[in-house]
């Protein structure tokens, strides 16, 4: 049986504080920079783990990212607070994600239901 699969599209980016994975960032391009998304604004990628200090340049931080508009299937993101299968997201604070209520919606649905500091799958509406 051969198996064949698709390595995941991470973009490597640095960071100033140290990001926690599964957690909504917003890309600063111009500078190559992330951060996390604030509340209610709408992410472009999603931390895939957590922040590391690079060994060649001591006190620099990196962190790989997935891009959401490369999402394919599943993927793993941080809540907030509670969340059933099928709810619609938004970012609430420090990238986590909560039910979409008032903020605007992520693109992203729950594929599992949690509750706060739970990691689930979540995937692309």
């Amino acid at each position: 049986m051969s198996m064949v699969g698709e390595r995941e599209k991470t973009l490597s980016f640095e960071c100033a504080t140290e990001l926690k994975q599964a957690r909504a960032v917003t890309i600063d391009h111009a500078n190559g920079t992330v951060a996390y998304t604030a509340a209610g604004v709408i992410p472009n990628a999603v931390t895939r783990c957590n922040a590391e200090v690079r060994q060649i340049a001591p006190g620099v931080r990196t962190v790989e990212v997935l891009q959401l508009n490369t999402w394919d299937g599943a993927k793993f993101v941080e809540l907030e607070g509670t969340v059933v299968k099928g709810d619609q997201l938004e970012v609430g604070t420090d990238g986590k994600f909560i039910k979409q209520d008032q903020g605007t919606a992520s693109g992203l649905r729950a594929n599992g239901t949690g509750t706060a500091n739970a990691i689930i799958g979540a995937y692309k509406e």
